[in-house]
């Protein structure tokens, strides 16, 4: 649990760095006082039990990779081209244009694939994450390939995102913290390639900016929120019109038919670097849900129960908590785990499939 604490943290220190203001720097002592209670926990409790995984079987993982690439059929034929043209550079130029078209001026995420299938490719880069000392190199990288292709054919930074969120959380699951500080530091070389595939998917998009703007704005994508997330409370410090889990929930809500969600959630936007950012973290889902305490409160409820399990042996039980809190700590810069269905069902079958692990001393 310390180890989600630190991640909160490290979150909100970056945006204190990226946009040095009295706004990011109360969102900093914000999330410090809202994540507290893991850092507490996390010091009081000694959990070295881990999940035991066991490779992927083969037609699973197959299978899985057969869904990701029906997922980019989907979203090659909401722009209007075939399934052959995802696989030459003119087709995805051409399809990637038309989704930031479809996305921007049509104000839809119409072009942005099967949630469910997407989820399922999340669930199998997690378990490759979790697997990450049994897996051979060519199995690890071949569930990325779908999700990169996404990337590049809607020119989103969302699903490249997710895929290094789920798959560092898979690392975490299987690790201690030693060994999972060792592995990431092997890792470091490949994010060279993340920030390239970025720039070509900002290409396709029609942005001519140079590689140093580019990389600007996916540090603006990460941090800038934090800066937002304080303008917006210390303007509604008095706020009590509170939306009792419309927004932390609205991703079911909204699939459902019980509410109505814009495509950005939060219509309004701040300028930060002369860039707009309508993203304010998950800390202002949960706030305006439930007030400016209600994040120390759910965090507090989640370390309560935690201890409880852990205290009762429940090491099954309490190991799914842990994961699911680091899902929320490494999502917390954008959302909460429910506020996208391809998250919620990704972070659901995560936790489904780790239930019923054995446990190992690490």
């Amino acid at each position: 649990m310390k180890l989600a604490f630190y991640i909160f943290m490290l979150y909100a220190l970056c945006g204190v760095i990226y946009y040095p203001s009295q706004y990011s720097l109360f969102s900093f002592f914000l999330i410090f006082f809202s994540t507290l209670p893991f850092l507490i926990v996390g010091t009081t409790t000694s959990d070295k039990l881990y999940k035991n995984y066991n490779n992927v079987k083969p037609i699973l993982y197959w299978g899985v990779i057969i869904i990701g690439f029906v997922n980019l059929g989907i979203i090659a034929n909401n722009s209007g081209a075939g399934f052959m043209d995802i696989f030459s550079f003119d087709g995805l130029k051409s399809i990637a244009l038309k989704s930031t078209i479809i996305r921007y001026e049509e104000d839809t995420s119409a072009n942005s694939g099967n949630p469910i299938l997407l989820a399922f490719t999340l669930w199998l880069i997690y378990r490759i994450g979790s697997l990450e000392k049994k897996t051979k190199w060519t199995l690890k990288v071949i569930p990325f390939i779908p999700l990169l292709m996404y990337t590049l054919l809607t020119t989103e930074k969302w699903p490249t995102f997710l895929g290094i969120l789920f798959y560092l959380t898979g690392i975490i699951a299987s690790n201690n913290s030693k060994t999972f500080l060792n592995i990431l530091r092997s890792k470091i070389k490949y994010g060279v390639l993340i920030i390239l595939l970025m720039i070509l998917s900002l290409s396709f998009r029609g942005y001519d900016g140079g590689v140093e703007e580019s990389i600007g704005i996916i540090f603006h994508y990460l941090f800038a929120q934090y800066n937002s997330l304080g303008v917006w409370l210390l303007n509604n410090i008095y706020y009590s019109d509170w939306f009792l889990g419309k927004l932390t929930f609205i991703g079911p809500l909204s699939f459902f038919g019980i509410i109505e969600r814009d495509a950005g959630v939060f219509s309004e936007s701040l300028m930060i670097y002369n860039k707009e950012s309508n993203i304010y973290t998950a800390f202002r889902y949960i706030i305006q849900d439930f007030s400016i305490i209600g994040p120390f409160i759910i965090n507090s409820l989640f370390s309560i129960f935690y201890l409880v399990f852990i205290n009762l042996k429940k090491f099954k039980i309490s190991g799914v908590i842990k994961i699911f809190i680091i899902f929320c700590a490494l999502l917390s810069t954008n959302t909460t785990p429910f506020v996208h269905n391809s998250v919620m069902l990704g972070v659901v079958l995560c936790l489904i499939s780790d239930y019923n692990l054995s446990l190992i001393h690490i």
